[in-house]
C-alpha cells in the first residue's frame, strides 16, 4: 500500500501483481531482477535481467561496492 519514486528502483523476485507495480512505477529508472522471461514484472521495466536473483544481486552489490570505493 506504499508508493514509492526513488531515482533507481531493483525490484527482485516481485510477480509484477499491479498493486506491487503501481508502488513502484515512479521510479526514474527500475530494474526487474526475475529468471522467469513471462513473469509480469519483466514486461514493463527500464531493464530486466533474466537471471537467478540472489546469484545477480550479489553481482550488483560488489559492483556498487566497487563504484563506491573510487568516489
Amino acid at each position: 500500500g506504499t508508493r514509492t519514486a526513488p531515482e533507481v528502483c531493483i525490484v527482485v523476485g516481485v510477480s509484477g501483481a499491479p498493486a506491487s507495480y503501481w508502488g513502484i512505477e515512479q521510479a526514474a529508472f527500475i530494474v526487474a531482477l526475475d529468471p522467469d522471461e513471462k513473469a509480469a514484472i519483466v514486461r514493463n521495466p527500464d531493464a530486466a535481467v533474466l537471471d537467478d536473483g540472489v546469484e545477480a544481486h550479489e553481482k550488483l552489490a560488489e559492483i556498487i561496492t566497487s563504484v563506491h570505493k573510487n568516489d
